[in-house]
């Protein structure tokens, strides 16, 4: 078990360590009740603490900033796909 992880979790944050995509999806999709579809695959991880308070429109931003991503959003439905593809 990583403390870190426990630590964030309790304090009301989003924590991941080189977490793949989809790892970081699927802990957002149950937080905020959203169905997930992938048009691409995509390879990045990501590092970082993020705020449960956020807006999901808000972790969608922050995400898109680090990598050549981008969140369509439709009601609780979420489309990834890449940049280019737009």
């Amino acid at each position: 078990i990583d403390p870190a992880a426990v630590m964030a979790w309790k304090e009301g944050r989003f924590y991941c360590m080189s977490a793949t995509l989809r790892t970081v999806m699927n802990e957002l999709s149950r937080w905020y009740d959203l169905k997930v579809e992938y048009d691409v695959k995509v390879g990045q991880h990501f590092t970082g603490i993020i705020s449960r308070t956020s807006t999901a429109q808000e972790v969608f931003a922050m995400l898109e900033q680090t990598a050549d991503i981008k969140f369509l959003v439709d009601g609780k439905r979420v489309i990834i796909t890449t940049k280019e593809r737009l």
